[in-house]
């Protein structure tokens, strides 16, 4: 503290209260008056100290200057002072956190994500900091996860050790409904399937809106994956998954036996059907052709079930448009790598609100949500009507302001008072000439070479030249520029069908 800079001690309020008795002539009764106000951060009452405080020091022969400087000291303490019984416990939970942050890290953020697991601005806050660790962060699953965020093994790309997101933390998904399912899990072992899971989970506790959220936040991605499904194709199968596994449900319950079991005994499981308790062969599993979500839907499912995104975000799309175009992150201001003045930043549109003001005009207000987290933007009458139309896009937009401070050092307040906004999918294409297909040599394959004509001559038309980048890994890279029949637009749509075939990132604006 300024107090402890000054003399070379440590300062307490209690040390406060001797300075005040043995300088200014205070009682302890009145020395702890002024110990409450600094306790409370009353500025008001402090300021009415001060005459009582000089005049008693001035009384005890106190130079006035000397003893007004004194209690500005005092005054500035009073916005951080402890007593001495807190500054202990303080530091020891500091000391205790500190030390469980550095050598069990990924038990530590689970325990942090738990503790909050309700309030998801802290959520996005903590999965920033975990990744920003080291750490990975992995989406909910039937088969592992528990009520809480817990850490779990992984072998393979993920040595050691992960964070399972906590099926409690899933919207919409109880206490209730997330016992039936590990008490399930408990009793038979792994979900081999949504058709397995409606029938072993108590579809009473676990019905069809909680296995939904399920679905949509990719906590059966694990199940899915062995028989090559993907989410839509999921909960497409969910109404028929619920009913056969209610009708097995009520078989068990009257003590009759499927025909199948009484056909087939001990049998595994074909390729369409699903191996009942003791061996029998349940009805075939029924999967409708579905294309897969796009990225763009898979996120706003998951935004939808979890509250934010979980295997990516919107903007990861738009990393290098964001590079070239923006100036700050969220985080940058909360954390205090940038002050107040003007700024670009990159995000989408959450907690969306309209308002009359006391003219009549109309205004907006809404958080700019990024990967770090969130900001307010206040969009007042004359910027609002020019740029309604972005707000409401529901795409991720660049938003131009003056970046502010509202509330105090102690505890900031940032907002954005918006001055323009775009969506960044219309500056990259007003200011993208070349889309860059990558290519490794060693692997692509006759079929994608033909998809990939297939999508450009279906891309929408536009000005930007398509490239192929031919790599053969650690020698060499071709360049083929393609003509002009080939020009392009870069959307949204390209760059998906793009990475559906050749997988993330494949494509490179400039």
């Amino acid at each position: 503290s300024l107090l402890a800079d000054t003399y070379g001690v440590i300062v307490y309020q209690e040390q406060v209260m001797q300075i005040a008795q043995v300088l200014s002539g205070y009682s302890l009764g009145r020395a702890d008056l002024l110990r409450r106000a600094m306790g409370k951060k009353n500025k008001e009452t402090m300021d009415k100290e001060k005459a009582g405080f000089v005049e008693g020091a001035v009384a005890k022969g106190v130079d006035a200057k000397i003893a007004d400087s004194i209690f500005e000291l005092i005054a500035f303490f009073a916005g951080y002072g402890f007593n001495r019984s807190h500054s202990a416990a303080y530091g020891w939970i500091t000391y205790q956190t500190a030390y469980l942050k550095h050598h069990f890290p990924h038990e530590f953020m689970a325990g942090l994500m738990s503790c909050d697991a309700d309030n998801v601005d802290n959520i996005v806050k903590f999965i920033a900091e975990a990744r920003s660790m080291g750490l990975v962060v992995e989406r909910p699953d039937v088969d592992e996860s528990a009520a809480d965020f817990t850490v779990t093994p992984r072998v393979g790309a993920h040595l050691g050790k992960v964070i399972r997101f906590g099926l409690g933390a899933v919207k919409g998904v109880g206490l209730t409904a997330v016992d039936s399912v590990l008490e399930a899990r408990k009793d038979g072992g792994a979900f081999n399937s949504v058709y397995d899971f409606c029938r072993r989970v108590d579809t009473q506790r676990c019905n069809r809106r909680v296995i939904e959220a399920l679905v949509k936040s990719g906590a059966f991605d694990g199940v899915a994956a062995i028989v090559g499904l993907h989410r839509a194709r999921l909960l497409g199968s969910l109404d028929a998954a619920l009913e056969a596994g209610a009708a097995e449900q009520r078989d068990r319950k009257s003590g009759q036996t499927s025909l199948f079991g009484l056909i087939v005994e001990a049998a595994p499981a074909g390729p369409g059907g699903a191996a009942g308790a003791g061996g029998s062969v349940m009805a075939p599993e029924i999967y409708p052709e579905l294309e897969p979500w796009t990225a763009k839907q898979l996120l706003a499912f998951e935004k939808e079930a979890l509250g934010f995104y979980i295997s990516g975000h919107p903007l990861d799309r738009y990393r290098s448009d964001l590079s070239r175009y923006a100036t700050a992150t969220t985080s940058d201001f909360v954390e205090g790598r940038r002050q107040a003045g003007e700024a670009s930043v990159g995000g989408v549109v959450a907690q969306y609100r309209e308002m009359i003001t006391k003219k009549g005009d109309k205004m907006a207000r809404f958080i700019l949500e990024d990967q770090g987290g969130g900001i307010e933007v206040v969009c007042f009458p004359k910027t609002f009507e020019k740029v309604r139309h972005v707000l409401v896009c529901d795409e991720p937009i660049l938003c131009t302001g003056k970046v502010q401070n509202e509330g105090t050092a102690e505890q900031a307040d940032w907002k954005i008072l918006l001055e323009n906004a775009t969506p960044i999918a219309e500056l990259r294409a007003a200011k993208t000439s070349r889309v860059a297909i990558h290519l490794n040599a060693d692997s692509v394959t006759r079929e994608q070479i033909a998809e990939l004509k297939t999508i450009l001559m279906g891309a929408p038309r536009g000005q930007c030249q398509a490239v192929v980048m031919l790599a053969i890994p650690s020698r060499s890279e071709t360049v083929i520029a393609l003509g002009e029949r080939w020009m392009v637009s870069p959307s949204d749509e390209l760059l998906g069908r793009l990475e559906r075939v050749f997988g993330d990132r494949v494509a490179t604006l400039a």
